[in-house]
């Protein structure tokens, strides 16, 4: 029996071995890709009009999803949990996604028609802003549609669409921005010809490989909507400090500042980069536990390790981009150089922030990430706005560093509360931390039906 059991769980820890490292695959290659087009774009842009392409970028990945009430993490907790099936449940989600798109394309051009975006939209043509806006409800239902896969813990298909997009998104900017020369019109074509081709190919595979019911599941939409609407603060403050501070600056300074910023930020989330690749992992993974013990023991883990090696990846970050983005940037980014040194120095308390975030959503618990990330709104906000109308561009960064530290010790004092009287090790590598790490390694090479003599399992603590 006990061999059996060690069995299963080295098969198990290989299994998230391999997914894990699938995600960081991944992220790296489309990161990459990511750099490259913006190094270009940028260059060929100028910082004012890579300014105006940051602010339309903002309207789907920022103001959509702050729209859905929480619907995206209820997906993510009933797939995971197999409280309901993605077959019976994925023409729902479309739908809702596509319809959430068309509510925040119609809310938007509203307010955009009253001026309330500030400087930098004032300076974009209209044209460009509905093009943009019609993308919306394509946009929605794709969300829907990755949530679904990462839920089921489809992560390689996922991983291959998002690397699908990030490739034809960049094929389509050289080709119009940097071949014909058609600048920021360029950009939004290139957005719109990778939206419609992946939105429709992401539908392809998800009719391919479950055949969904092709009806309303209002049973599903009930306790989704319960369930999301507890979450649906922390989501919305969630995503609205992942880029509030970016719509801020652009309604408060001119495109070049922005423009600047954004290239920072880019660089500064490189650190995110391990995180982002276990997270979806640690989610499912303290979802699908019973025990509160192995839940905490993953998640101390995972948030020492995370901690300290995107720590030093930063110090790693901050040399490059002062030794070699002025150089391949050229001029009219002198800015960036400080500003990612401002956002590295709130690394360690993002990263703490995210991999807390899984721990309590993957238990159940999305009201307590509400708090976190609602106190974190609250202040954040009226610091970017304080300090970006005081001090500009930097204001804007210093903010952001900010407000991460304060979600992340909101989030702390919640797990330590949760765990006491245990005290919880989140920070300080162990030696059993450098065995698992190897362990996972080997596992990611393991093959499928390998000796299990060869895998070994984690060793907890």
């Amino acid at each position: 029996m006990a061999t059996s059991l060690n069995e299963g769980n080295a098969a198990t820890d290989s299994r998230q071995a391999k997914s894990t490292a699938g995600i960081l695959a991944t992220e790296t290659v489309t990161l990459a890709i990511t750099i490259i087009v913006s190094i270009v774009i940028a260059r060929e842009l100028g910082a004012v009009d890579r300014g105006k392409y940051a602010f339309l970028l903002l309207l789907g990945g920022t103001l959509l999803p702050l729209m859905f009430f929480g619907f995206g993490v209820s997906v993510s907790y009933f797939v995971a949990n197999r409280s309901f099936e993605v077959r019976r449940i994925a023409a729902t989600c479309v739908v809702v996604g596509v319809l959430v798109g068309m509510v925040a394309a119609l809310g938007i051009a509203a307010l955009w028609e009253t001026g309330l975006f500030g400087k930098t939209s004032a300076e974009i043509d209209q044209t460009l802003v509905l093009s943009v806006l019609a993308l919306l409800p394509l946009q929605g239902g794709r969300i829907m549609l990755g949530r679904l896969l990462i839920a089921d813990s489809r992560f390689g298909v996922n991983n291959l669409w998002m690397l699908v997009q990030r490739v034809l998104l960049a094929a389509t900017l050289f080709l119009t921005v940097v071949i014909f020369g058609l600048g920021l019109p360029g950009c939004v074509i290139a957005m719109v010809v990778t939206t419609v081709v992946t939105s429709l190919g992401l539908a392809g595979e998800v009719w391919r490989r479950y055949r969904p019911v092709l009806r309303i599941d209002s049973e599903f939409v009930a306790q989704g909507a319960a369930h999301g609407i507890k979450a649906w603060a922390g989501a919305l403050a969630q995503h609205a400090n992942l880029r509030f501070d970016q719509l801020i600056l652009g309604m408060l300074c001119e495109p070049a500042a922005l423009g600047n910023y954004t290239i920072a930020t880019m660089i500064a989330e490189l650190c995110w980069l391990p995180v982002r690749s276990v997270g979806p992992v640690l989610f499912n993974r303290v979802a699908a536990f019973r025990s509160e013990a192995e839940r905490s023991t993953s998640t101390e883990r995972i948030h020492r390790i995370m901690v300290i090696s995107s720590s030093l990846l930063a110090v790693l970050l901050i040399a490059v981009t002062f030794l070699i983005v002025p150089w391949l940037l050229g001029d009219g980014y002198e800015q960036v150089g400080p500003l990612t040194t401002i956002l590295l120095s709130g690394v360690g308390a993002s990263v703490s922030f995210r991999v807390l975030c899984k721990f309590f959503g993957g238990i159940g618990r999305p009201f307590l990430n509400s708090v976190a990330h609602l106190v974190a709104f609250v202040v954040g906000t009226g610091l970017s706005i304080a300090l970006t109308t005081q001090f500009g561009v930097y204001g804007a960064a210093v903010a952001c560093a900010f407000t991460y530290a304060i979600g992340a010790a909101v989030l702390v004092f919640l797990y330590l509360r949760r765990v006491s009287p245990r005290r919880p090790q989140l920070l300080w590598i162990r030696r059993s931390d450098v065995r698992w790490l190897r362990d996972q390694f080997r596992g990611i090479f393991a093959s499928p039906g390998g000796s299990p003599a060869k895998q070994t399992s984690a060793t907890p603590g």
